[in-house]
């Protein structure tokens, strides 16, 4: 067959790209758009940190200009008596964050009868979540900063704070977005102590600049650039050490497992990408009990078993099953558990695919559990609006490329060409879902193969020259080594050779 070199280059490729879904979901980043894993579950965090912000609209004072604004939409006060101090310290806050240069901050303060939400009240939370939403909106702020203060039975004084995100800012992740709590923050003294305020403003300030430098590693995770992205987690793993617990701690703990994983992807040393996925792996089973990331964890735990089981690829002799079948057993445990959201249940189903098509690669029978899976995903409608269209238009295409993979392993196994016709429209459908280069570049290069196999060499060698025009973005842009650009260029040459000359028999044994 003239295009086995192509064909076994492209499914290693891909073996290998679709492990890497969680960690490639939110690749794109623009500066009004910053991927931030930053969220949890509204109403648990609610509950817990926050008792409630300005449920009712909030006059629009200043929109806010740039990337990375925080709005603080109010500190309030144990008692109304005391809301002016309150008032003072978001203001004296956002003075402080603004003065830094690295970003925008205004206060909102508002003075009238604040309506908490009900902890109790799932709609309650749910307004207190749009609100929080709308106003993000009208401000153009990327974080909203809220608190709460309480007087203790001592007379000393707890402020808890929570900071959120919109699902609009995170479209790639919108089941994360919400409110998350930051570390209380405790004093004995009045607020118009100004030794008091200022230790105060110290340790909240301190918070704010914790997320900043969380934002910024993950920035940098998203384009690629893993060792400023590791060195950020690391230095925020390091300086959190002492509360495990907090929120921000575990963020910093699944993103610094993903960019384990990704360093061992791009890691040719066997020993050193395994110490890399185990350690992944051990900052997973940390998390497996967070109230709020747990579920993630679980999903991480199951890509970080399909890492290690087809780091050498997905061919038989060479792929770990049983550690496949693990994958399996976790993932089909996250479709069934009825308190999976329905974001992450889509998820744990397109990668409960994707494993499946490894394990077939590899010569094992089809897990039922995924084929069920596959028929919901092809028949999943993607949403026309709202903050998971992305997200859901790119697990589509993930669906749609791997019902193309098996419709050309059909053709082969069948003998039947006409469905390498169908694999190509069905990859069609999913290039138009996903704009990412590396996607692009992936999905042409499998294209090009298969009208290679159909003789249509023009065709392909169009849809060749495609493929390697997005995967010079991508590699410009860090996503891919300079290595695999020249790698596929001497592929897709000796394809285009071996097709032509076999092409031209096959024409001439017609005539």
């Amino acid at each position: 067959m003239f295009n086995l070199v192509t064909v076994a280059l492209l499914v290693g490729a891909f073996a290998s790209s679709i492990r890497t879904l969680l960690k490639e979901q939110l690749r794109r980043a623009s500066k009004r758009t910053r991927r931030l894993y930053i969220g949890g579950t509204a109403a648990s965090v609610v509950a817990l940190v926050v008792v409630g912000t300005l449920t009712r609209t909030v006059a629009p004072v200043e929109r806010l200009p740039g990337p990375g604004d925080v709005a603080i939409v109010g500190l309030a006060a144990p008692t109304k008596g005391e809301q002016r101090a309150y008032d003072d310290l978001a203001s004296n806050l956002a003075r402080r964050l603004d003065s830094s240069g690295e970003q925008t901050a205004r206060s909102y303060p508002d003075t009238d009868d604040l309506r908490w939400p009900d902890p109790g009240d799932p709609s309650s939370l749910r307004r207190f979540d749009k609100w929080a939403t709308e106003f993000v909106g009208q401000m153009g702020a990327e974080i909203l900063i809220a608190g709460q203060a309480r007087r203790e039975l001592s007379g000393q004084v707890t402020l808890a704070l929570a900071i959120f995100i919109s699902p609009v800012l995170i479209t790639d992740a919108s089941e994360l977005a919400g409110w998350y709590g930051l570390d209380e923050v405790r004093f004995d003294r009045d607020l118009r102590s100004a030794s008091t305020q200022a230790d105060v403003l110290d340790r909240v300030a301190a918070q704010v600049g914790d997320v900043s430098g969380f934002i910024t590693a993950l920035d940098a995770w998203h384009s690629g650039l893993l060792d400023k992205a590791a060195a950020g987690f690391s230095a925020l793993l390091a300086h959190l050490s002492s509360n495990s617990g907090s929120a921000l701690h575990e963020l910093a703990l699944l993103f610094s497992g993903h960019v384990d994983e990704a360093v061992a992807v791009q890691t040719a040393g066997p020993k050193k990408s395994a110490a890399l996925l185990a350690t992944a792996r051990a900052r997973y089973l940390e998390l497996q009990h967070s109230p709020t990331l747990g579920a993630r964890a679980k999903l991480s735990l199951a890509g970080n078993d399909f890492y290690t089981a087809s780091r050498q690829g997905c061919r038989a002799g060479v792929v770990d099953l049983d550690r496949l079948r693990q994958a399996v057993g976790t993932l089909n445990e996250l479709v069934q558990k009825p308190s999976s959201s329905d974001l992450l249940r889509l998820k744990a189903r397109v990668n409960l695919v994707q494993v499946d098509r490894c394990s077939q690669l590899a010569g094992s029978a089809p897990y039922r559990p995924a084929d069920e899976a596959r028929a919901i995903l092809l028949a999943e409608a993607v949403p026309a609006a709202g903050p998971e269209q992305e997200l859901r238009k790119q697990i589509k295409a993930l669906a749609l490329s791997d019902e193309a993979l098996r419709l050309r392993t059909l053709s082969v196994s069948q003998g039947s060409p006409e469905l390498v016709d169908e694999a190509i429209e069905q990859l069609d459908q999913a290039l138009a879902l996903d704009s990412r280069f590396e996607r692009q570049a992936l999905w042409l290069g499998l294209k090009s193969a298969w009208q290679l196999a159909r003789c249509r060499v023009e065709q392909a060698i169009e849809s060749q020259a495609m493929s390697q025009s997005q995967r010079r973005e991508s590699v410009r842009l860090g996503r891919t080594p300079q290595s695999e650009l020249e790698q596929w260029e001497r592929a897709f040459a000796r394809d285009r050779s071996l097709a032509q000359k076999e092409c031209n028999r096959s024409t001439a044994s017609t005539r």
